[in-house]
């Protein structure tokens, strides 16, 4: 009877536990270009520190490859990415600071280290990404972030809003999603009307409150490049520590 009486009570605790509610996402209806800047400008400010780990693809004409990664994110100005290869073997490490980066190559044991002019990131991943696209990349923001709000006109479809920016030099079309506003995808033209780049968000969660993509897809279809990141857990808002550990080759 005792045997029984505590595998209930342990029973119902598990319940209760997974039963504990998540913050609910604050979702406010859309009716201006000057409304989708504000609601993504208040969902930046939700997040102060962001931790992540999953699966990066990179694909160009010189190689094409996918790894494991960690990132950890202090806003401001503190970003820290770890890339590993198979059986977890460390790839690149690229920590951001302060202004300035270091940048540990494990396959060639070389460290570098500058000013943010001179952060090899075309050694990391290379694409054509400042330090500011890798933070709002790696938090979900970059399509949104890159897109022109002034002079933008505002539909909606009935399922989804359509934020479109069109100029004599380019045109940039996002697809917002109507029911909870989570971008959907970015799509940049030049003024011939070919693509210049793709961005697509989707598998969606509510992180602590703050409704986050677990997939991430960046393509510049010119130039053949194109990155995909695949979360497998995020969380947001907690102490975050920068551990940066040296090869021993180049510990001395």
């Amino acid at each position: 009877m005792k045997i029984l009486l505590y595998r209930i009570v342990v029973a119902a605790l598990l319940f209760l536990i997974g039963c504990t509610p998540s913050k609910e996402v604050n979702v406010s209806r859309l009716s201006s270009p000057d409304d989708v800047n504000r609601f993504y400008v208040e969902r930046e400010k939700q997040i102060r520190t962001f931790t992540g780990s999953g699966n990066i693809t990179i694909e160009t004409p010189e190689f094409s490859n996918n790894a494991g990664f960690t990132v950890t994110i202090n806003r401001p100005d503190s970003l820290l990415i770890k890339l590993k290869g198979p059986f977890g073997i460390s790839v690149g490490t690229l920590f951001i600071t302060n202004g300035k980066f270091v940048f540990l190559n494990n396959v060639e044991k070389k460290i570098q280290t500058g000013g943010l002019d001179s952060i090899p990131i075309q050694s990391l991943i290379n694409m054509p990404f400042s330090t500011n696209d890798l933070v709002n990349i790696f938090t979900g923001s970059y399509g949104y972030s890159v897109m022109d709000y002034s002079n933008a006109r505002l539909d909606f479809n009935g399922v989804n809003y359509l934020l479109e920016n069109n100029t004599e030099a380019e045109r940039k079309e996002m697809t917002i999603d109507g029911a909870n506003n989570n971008f959907l995808k970015l799509i940049h033209r030049d003024h011939y009307g070919k693509v210049i780049t793709e961005i697509y968000a989707r598998s969606y969660e509510n992180v602590d409150g703050v409704n986050l993509p677990y997939w991430m897809r960046i393509i510049f279809p010119k130039q053949q490049r194109s990155l995909t990141i695949a979360y497998d857990e995020i969380k947001i808002n907690n102490t975050v520590n920068f551990n940066l550990s040296l090869p021993r080759e180049l510990q001395n």
